[in-house]
């Protein structure tokens, strides 16, 4: 692993990049960039350089204008700077090249030679964006003020003329990425109008938004952060900004701390529940072959009415009414809330379930009166439901290495969204059969009233909700104007359900008569929602039909790639074992002999053809490392991906070591946990085969 031996031993493999150890290039060899040897050391030219404020700020005039600034305004600097945008947001950029400038808007020179812009206020104040003398240094001290950190990833509120937004960028380091956020479309195009802002818009660290709808950014704030530094997020708001439009900037705060919360349980959930969802899969192997999937019945209902049953507590209100409507509408409801349903006399068409918990079978243990409802089963969910739910079944598709596996012996299943609840995927499942509207009943998301189920309806978990005792509660709006409690992860609910709601051609109506507001739902009674839009019969006969029918899966084939899969993770734990023993003997012999000891580089020899022989299994990979977001975490922490801009030497070859170590004790890990699945799973498939002979 010396000067003129490259290596691998950090590899990340797949957990996060499409390198070896956390670089583009080779450990052994200076990074791929315009370096200067100085002294044995590499110094590095950034390749985007810091942005030099005196050369990014050129005057075009020196007199004020008299008429909105319209006369500073340059149709060429215009278009350079939507040139630059178009490549990394070619959406936004066609949004500013069909807006106005900004009207109202004053715009002189400074001291300094930059510019700055006065601007009516919707109340009649004039509030000025920046300093009349150097808005340069004005946004240095800004910045200073806010005590800029190396660890943190930003969010600016206020875009201005972009002074602020041009001092971040000068002060982020290699992974540090910032999103700006501007409420006015106009003041932007003025912006970009009035000053050479490329660097700015090409920069791959900052992230641009621009309008006046702050719940349709949340998916695009949580896919540009890091999952390593998620929690690590600095709201920055820009005074004269939040001056102009103080409501917009206060609920894009909102959905900026929902987005980052969202991601936050996600990676927890993603953590803990990860492999027991694996385990699950797996389990379910053969149920997913033998029975159809939800495709048979995409679109099936185009234009009728569905209801989507919730166990909220609002539903005690109106569950009676439910009954009446069972020939006039697609009654979906979650698993939670089917024995309640039946002893009210309410036959849902479809029960939905996704919970991979054991515990979960309980609200299906001794089920009575379920023939005709069908069972529409996530893969994940716990393997007992799907083994002794009496009634017909449909399977959901969702995007999972095992799933992926799967779809290779079996037709499609049909795929829907992966919910952060089984009130989610009901819904989801509603809008792919086409129904419209989509009826919400017995989604409270809260706890009005102290209570989080209806009556009947918390038979798994025990002892009702004690808001009094119970720690971490937020408060969510109400429909009825007041504040409610309600555990975090429903606000995180909350939030993917209104996202939803506004990605949703179908009408959505809130007939909860209760619970928390939803913004892009219509609040209404049951009752009236009823009258409205459940007048018409229904023929849902469909849905029977389709569970009905079995799909030509190859169980042959299944079965021998299953022995296959046996066979090769007994190799890959094996192969991790020894890569270890080398990288443990690698550490000892540079502690002892230093860096360049000719041992070293036979070593690195080794550990890289244990890579090699890991890559040989490619179709299991994927598998093993869905199991390693932890290490996928490791390899995208700073400190590690700045490994390979370290100088050649002990101190480096250690810390890469390090890194190998973390990456082969992952795959060892999450390979022994994958091998007795993959074994019983054998055992069930050769069971299987032969009943059928």
């Amino acid at each position: 692993m010396g000067n003129d031996d490259s290596h691998r031993c950090g590899s990340s493999h797949r957990c996060g990049s499409n390198h070896r150890c956390g670089s583009s290039h080779r450990c052994g060899s200076p990074p791929p960039q315009l370096s200067i040897r100085h002294n044995n050391a590499y110094i590095r030219a950034s390749p985007n350089p810091p942005v030099c404020a005196c050369a990014r700020a050129r005057p075009l005039v020196n007199s004020p204008s008299k008429h909105g600034g319209g006369d500073m305004l340059s149709e060429k600097t215009l278009a350079g700077n939507l040139a630059a945008l178009k490549k990394r947001n070619p959406g936004l950029a066609r949004s500013l090249a069909g807006a106005d400038c900004r009207s109202n808007c004053e715009i002189t020179p400074t001291r300094s030679g930059h510019y700055t812009a006065r601007i009516a206020a919707a109340d009649g104040r004039s509030i000025t964006l920046h300093s009349a003398y150097d808005p340069v240094k004005e946004a240095t001290r800004f910045v200073d003020a806010k005590g800029f950190g190396e660890r943190d990833n930003y969010v600016l509120m206020g875009f201005g003329l972009g002074y602020v937004a041009e001092e971040i960028l000068n002060r982020l380091a290699t992974r540090q990425q910032a999103i700006i956020i501007e409420a006015d479309l106009s003041l932007l195009r003025t912006a970009l109008s009035l000053r050479d802002l490329a660097p700015l818009l090409s920069s791959e660290k900052i992230h641009l938004w621009a309008g006046d709808d702050p719940a349709r950014f949340s998916a695009f704030i949580t896919a540009f952060f890091d999952d390593a530094f998620i929690e690590d997020i600095t709201v920055i708001k820009y005074p004269p900004s939040l001056l102009l439009n103080a409501a917009f900037y206060a609920s894009a705060e909102t959905e900026v701390r929902n987005a980052a919360n969202k991601r936050v349980v996600d990676l927890q959930t993603a953590i803990t529940l990860g492999p027991v969802c694996q385990g699950n899969i797996l389990a379910n192997s053969l149920h997913y072959l033998e029975h159809p999937g939800i495709m048979q019945v995409q679109g099936a209902f185009t234009g009728k009415p569905a209801i989507v049953v919730a166990a909220g507590p609002s539903l005690d209100k109106n569950v009676h009414l439910l009954a009446k409507a069972s020939d006039r509408a697609v009654i979906i409801c979650v698993g939670t809330v089917l024995k309640k349903l039946l002893s009210a006399g309410v036959r849902p068409h479809v029960v939905v379930s996704m919970d991979p918990d054991e515990i979960s079978y309980r609200y299906f243990e001794d089920i009575e009166g379920s023939d005709g409802i069908v069972l529409a089963a996530d893969p994940e969910v716990c393997p007992t439901i799907l083994e002794k739910y009496p009634g017909p079944k449909l399977l959901i598709g969702i995007n999972t290495p095992e799933t992926g596996w799967l779809d290779t012996f079996t037709p499609p299943k049909g795929t829907l969204a992966k919910g952060r609840s089984v009130a989610h995927t009901a819904f989801y499942l509603a809008r792919y059969l086409g129904a419209d509207p989509i009826i919400l009943a017995g989604l409270d998301l809260c706890f009005p009233g102290g209570r989080a189920h209806a009556d009947g309806c918390n038979i798994a978990w025990g002892d009702e909700l004690d808001v009094e005792k119970e720690t971490g509660l937020v408060t969510i709006r109400g429909i009825d104007g007041l504040m409610h409690p309600a555990r975090k992860n429903f606000l995180n609910f909350l939030t993917i359900f209104e996202n939803e709601f506004a990605r949703t051609k179908a009408r959505v109506i809130d007939a909860t008569e209760g619970g928390a507001l939803k913004r892009g739902a219509e609040i209404m009674t049951l009752a009236e929602a009823l009258e409205r839009f459940a007048a018409s019969p229904v023929d849902t006969s469909t849905l029977l039909k389709a569970a009905s029918t079995k799909p030509r899966s190859d169980f042959d084939s299944f079965a021998s790639a299953v022995a296959d899969a046996c066979r090769h993770i007994e190799t890959i734990i094996a192969t991790c074992k020894e890569a270890l023993k080398i990288l443990k003997r690698m550490r000892r012999t540079v502690e002892e002999s230093g860096a360049d000891a000719p041992q070293v580089k036979k070593l690195t020899r080794r550990v890289n053809h244990c890579h090699e022989e890991l890559d040989a299994f490619r179709h299991l990979i994927p598998m093993i490392q869905r199991n390693m977001l932890e290490t996928k975490l490791y390899f995208e922490k700073r400190e590690v991906a700045q490994i390979a801009d370290m100088p050649f030497g002990d101190e480096r070859l250690l810390k890469e070591i390090e890194r190998g170590r973390v990456f082969f004790g992952g795959n060892l890990r999450s390979a022994s946990y994958l091998r007795p699945h993959l074994l019983k799973l054998k055992n069930a498939v050769r069971n299987a085969v032969a009943d059928t002979k």
